[in-house]
């Protein structure tokens, strides 16, 4: 819910001078004991759900 929020609160274009500027966001996220049960291991699924997110195949 944290992610969508903070891609929904970067989703509108922000003019400046005579440009329309477009922000985008990529997050993974790893929950605790389900996605992995070390440190390590839950910031590597969450850098492989980013590299996921990054590329259009949300998990």
């Amino acid at each position: 819910m944290i992610a969508e929020k903070c891609q929904a609160a970067l989703a509108a274009p922000i003019p400046y001078k005579d440009h329309t500027l477009r922000i985008g966001l990529s997050i993974g996220s790893a929950r605790f004991p389900t996605d992995a049960t070390t440190a390590a291991a839950l910031l590597a699924h969450a850098d492989q759900a980013m590299y996921h997110a990054k590329h259009g195949r949300n998990t």
